[in-house]
């Protein structure tokens, strides 16, 4: 998936689960570096929010 897609559909799976995120507990740093990677490049967490 491109730009912060990814970490939103994450987030929507968590809020259909009733919150429950332990699925992704073993893959949540290689999520963090993916949007840390999308915020250098656009240069701030809002732009990346933005750009969806």
């Amino acid at each position: 998936m491109h730009k912060p897609t990814l970490a939103q559909h994450a987030a929507f799976i968590v809020k259909t689960m009733n919150g429950d995120a332990e699925w992704l507990r073993d893959e949540f740093y290689t999520l963090q570096a993916f949007v840390k990677h999308q915020k250098t490049l656009l240069g701030s967490t809002r732009q990346v929010l933005l750009q969806c």
